[in-house]
């Protein structure tokens, strides 16, 4: 499943080049990330809160794992999920990040909606006399919209969210 995922570029992978040591870069990320744990209680209540920072997660000398924190009107950008890891060589720290562009949730919506969808095309097969056509253009039409659609979307998010996550690194440390 995972490599599917991959596949479709819902989960990407990309390395950044920082030019400061490990423990600095930990200590600049503790101050520009609010240390909480992604838990649902916390996240539902994070739309209420004032807060001025613009990241959410933890920072470890091993790696971090945030994503960007909820608000108003965000409508869902802010889904993606990033785990990265630390690694020193001489004067410059990698940082290897997984960017996973999906929440769990989502895709338990995404399976439902598709079962509930199958079970009334099957139903509709069996009990009906009309033609086929109409009944597998619907599924067909109803496939693109469901799949393909947020497929296209999610990989937008992922490419954006590549892009503001170096420049707010970069932002960081030229501070």
């Amino acid at each position: 499943m995972i490599a599917f995922l991959h596949k479709l570029k819902l989960i990407q992978h990309f390395s950044i080049a920082i030019p400061i040591d490990r423990i600095d870069f930990v200590k600049i990320c503790r101050k520009k990330i609010a240390l909480k744990e992604t838990t649902f209680s916390s996240m539902l209540l994070e739309y209420f809160s004032r807060n001025k920072y613009k990241y959410v997660g933890t920072v470890e000398h091993e790696g971090i794992q945030i994503r960007k924190r909820k608000t108003f009107f965000s409508f869902n950008k802010n889904a993606c999920l990033i785990k990265g890891y630390f690694r020193q060589k001489n004067d410059v720290l990698y940082l290897n990040t997984e960017i996973k562009g999906f929440s769990n949730t989502s895709v338990t919506i995404y399976v439902s909606i598709f079962f509930f969808a199958l079970y009334f095309v099957g139903y509709k097969l069996i009990s009906s006399s009309e033609p086929l056509f109409p009944i597998v253009f619907a599924l067909l039409l109803e496939a693109f919209l469901l799949f393909l659609v947020p497929v296209f979307i999610i990989r937008l998010r992922i490419k954006a969210m590549k892009i503001e996550l170096q420049q707010d690194i970069y932002n960081w440390i030229l501070k």
